[in-house]
């Protein structure tokens, strides 16, 4: 808990690194538990071509955020004091990031084909399926934890507050589900009900009274929206993140530029919808990562949070709820700059 509200404060570039290293660590306990579970042979080779994937994915992501033509990025001379940014000069990069993208998607490509040859060069004989079906878990871990970080990210751009949101409301689902679930009073009001086969411990009584707990409790969400530096944009400015200064330099609807006027503010009903999915269909994250631990025949997928179960029991439902975080956000987007042509 600690840790993440120290690296919350410390800045939308450490949050953004954080992102991507869980990413990194996920991913490597999700390919070491099915290579375990498939008895694959993780030679050097192997694993190269896992991590060079991995890297083509973030590449070809966070470049669009990162990148020289980013929509994010601006240009500074000073980097204590961001230059504000018109519609021209948004303009202007949008016209150099569709000229360069395509490069990339070509580049991105060719690596992976390089890969997929590589791939099939060393595989070893008797181990032709085992090694395949490695290969395949390989690029759906990165479909599904990859993809999902930077829409985490994308998020992360509009505001801090949008990737807080689910964090928080994902931790105080789970938290409530739990004390309810184990403190039912079974004596008053009858013995608990399992929800699902494959957890056993999560009972109807917890879903649904971590439900209630959490759309009680949304408006909590509003109070970070105190802090400049939680609702402020976000933009790319040299090698760093930074606040666009919106809402602490004294502006008003007539002077605001064209980032303050694209991004969209989160309110009561953006934090409830997202609520809603939370307690809804965000376990089901947690439900999948059990039937993997139940297909992998292990308990945890790591040690590296000891008595936590690895960094995929602690994000599955995160992931889940970043990825739909993200797809709202873009439809709201859509809205509002529809709004603004």
């Amino acid at each position: 808990g600690l840790t993440f509200i120290g690296i919350l404060f410390a800045g939308p570039t450490y949050m953004a690194i954080a992102v991507i290293g869980c990413q990194l660590l996920i991913i490597k306990e999700l390919t070491w538990c099915g290579a375990k579970m498939l008895q694959v042979e993780l030679f050097s080779r192997l694993k190269f071509i896992m991590w060079f994937l991995v890297a083509i994915a973030n590449y070809s992501s966070f470049r669009k955020v990162f990148g020289p033509y980013s929509y994010h990025r601006i240009g500074t001379t000073d980097s204590e004091n961001i230059t504000r940014i018109d519609e021209q000069n948004l303009l202007d990069k949008a016209v150099d990031y569709n000229r360069i993208s395509g490069l990339d998607q070509f580049i991105c490509a060719c690596g992976i084909f390089l890969a997929f040859v590589f791939f099939i060069l060393i595989l070893k004989e008797g181990q032709y399926l085992i090694q395949i079906n490695w290969f395949f878990l390989v690029i759906a871990a990165i479909i599904f934890i990859t993809f999902p970080c930077w829409m985490a990210v994308q998020v992360m751009m509009n505001s801090l507050i949008w990737l807080l949101a689910p964090l928080l409301l994902v931790a105080a689902n789970d938290t409530f589900a739990y004390f309810v679930g184990k403190f039912w009073p079974v004596n008053l009001f009858g013995p608990r009900k399992p929800l699902i086969a494959l957890s056993p411990n999560k009972s109807v009584q917890g879903f649904f009274g971590g439900l209630v707990v959490t759309l009680a409790s949304t408006p909590l969400v509003f109070i970070f929206n105190k802090w400049t530096a939680i609702t402020n944009p976000v933009v790319v400015d040299g090698y760093f993140l930074k606040n666009y200064p919106c809402y602490n330099q004294g502006n008003n609807d007539e002077n605001i530029d064209i980032i303050c006027k694209m991004q969209v503010q989160m309110n009561f009903t953006h934090c409830l919808v997202i609520a809603v999915f939370t307690c809804i269909i965000g376990p089901f994250g947690g439900f999948f990562a059990s039937a993997l631990k139940r297909a992998f025949e292990i308990k945890d997928f790591g040690n590296t949070i000891p008595g936590h179960g690895g960094f995929l029991d602690r994000f599955d439902c995160v992931i889940l709820v970043t990825a739909f975080t993200y797809f709202y956000l873009r439809w709201q987007q859509d809205c509002l700059w529809g709004s603004l042509v």
